[in-house]
């Protein structure tokens, strides 16, 4: 998986995010919450950033010509 950079979330903003590739998201607030998942390809995940949030990763799937099985 390529791993993003940044994706910027500047607090009280709301960030529409979407790629058209399958991507992981992890995102670890503060308090010691972890929350993970899969968005796939063209869909849409919005984040509003209360100040809590410690870190999002965003890895993208490497992809192949055609269609592919995720994992």
């Amino acid at each position: 998986m390529e791993k993003i950079e940044a994706v910027r979330l500047d607090v009280g903003k709301t960030v529409d995010i979407g790629f058209n590739k399958a991507v992981e998201i992890v995102i670890k607030t503060t308090g010691g919450t972890v929350i993970k998942g899969v968005i796939p390809a063209n869909e849409r995940f919005v984040v509003t950033n209360g100040g809590d949030i410690e870190s999002f990763d965003v890895n993208i799937y490497d992809t192949k010509s055609g269609p592919q099985k995720i994992d």
